[in-house]
């Protein structure tokens, strides 16, 4: 999608950057952005998209100063992981934009965030991706400038040779010695302590490899499976995050080693999650169990982002790419992402 083309989300969205800050609490990110585009992408009317802007902001924080002026920076990385610096990332990100397309921005930059993925519980890469497809240069510099300025690797060091496959490696993942101290917290907190821990980060970065798109679908699927089976909330944002990287794969020179990063995170969030392995779902079931345009206005009507992103996430990922408009309704076969879907989606389905 053009960057800045006349698009119905970017009033919504350009009064939302405008209007609130993009964290609240101190250490939560407002996932209105990130809804609002998944609801449209799922074919939710303007108005339904309004109702729902509204209700969200009651718990947002009012930014109390405006975004300065676009104006570069000498260097920006110096500014990474730096909370304070927010405003002029943003002002940074929004005068790059302004001289330069957005695929080369994404490609200059991304390679200096990725290493960074799992910040802040994947949300920040999430909203890049969201902020990508949505063609709103506004957001995509904040979301850009925001990554910057939580930007936390979980591990810095060179890649090992890769050696597991992936049903070796989850079992190894999942043998590896808790934290003296149980991780408690926030969802990042705990990853970053799980990614503390003796031995982690070389068994995670193990992980062997086809293709790069290849091996991110290979382990969304089972972040997926795991989720269907579960409905644990950290998985969620697993499923939910690869599909951002499914997005901004194609802007990276190295897609292979951001994978590889990549499924370091998944392992943080893996342990971080207290899954205990709840059976996987049956595969047996039959094509009218799969109701893609049900799930769509199930979703569509509710309140929770969460469930709003993962529906939208798993119909993105039950496509043969990502879609930059509105999304194409999937094929209506049984999947591991319409059974994720379904068990986001559960409380509304059930019968009464």
């Amino acid at each position: 999608m053009p960057l800045n083309a006349p698009h119905p989300l970017h009033p919504l969205l350009s009064a939302g950057r405008a209007a609130w800050h993009p964290l609240y609490q101190g250490r939560l990110v407002s996932h209105l952005p990130m809804a609002q585009h998944a609801l449209w992408a799922m074919g939710a009317p303007v108005e339904r998209l309004q109702a729902f802007s509204e209700a969200q902001v009651r718990e947002l924080e009012p930014l109390v100063l405006p975004w300065p002026a676009p104006a570069l920076l000498p260097d920006w990385r110096a500014l990474r992981g730096r909370a304070e610096a927010l405003p002029a990332l943003v002002a940074h990100f929004d005068a790059e934009l302004s001289r330069q397309p957005a695929e080369t921005l994404l490609q200059a930059t991304l390679p200096e965030l990725l290493d960074g993925g799992a910040s802040m519980a994947f949300h920040l890469l999430i909203r890049t991706a969201h902020a990508w497809q949505s063609g709103h240069g506004g957001e995509l510099a904040l979301a850009l400038g925001l990554w910057a300025s939580q930007h936390v690797p979980l591990w810095r060091q060179p890649l090992p040779t890769p050696d597991l496959m992936l049903q070796d490696w989850l079992a190894a993942i999942r043998a590896l010695p808790a934290p003296t101290t149980p991780p408690a917290g926030l969802i990042d907190a705990r990853m970053q302590a799980w990614a503390a821990t003796p031995g982690f980060a070389q068994l995670a970065a193990r992980l062997q490899l086809q293709a790069p798109a290849d091996g991110l679908r290979q382990l969304a699927e089972w972040l997926a499976r795991a989720y269907a089976a579960s409905g644990n909330f950290t998985l969620l944002h697993g499923v939910t995050g690869s599909r951002a990287l499914r997005v901004l794969l194609p802007y990276v020179a190295r897609p292979k080693e951001v994978v590889r990063r990549f499924a370091i995170d998944a392992a943080a969030a893996l342990l971080a999650s207290r899954w205990t392995g709840e059976p996987a779902a049956p595969e047996t079931e039959s094509a009218e169990s799969t109701d893609w345009p049900l799930y769509f206005e199930a979703a569509a009507t509710q309140d929770d982002e969460h469930v709003i992103k993962l529906v939208h996430a798993c119909a993105e990922w039950a496509l043969p790419a990502p879609a930059a408009g509105r999304l194409p309704m999937p094929p209506q076969q049984p999947s591991v992402w319409a059974q994720a879907a379904r068990r986001a989606l559960q409380a509304q389905l059930s019968p009464a």
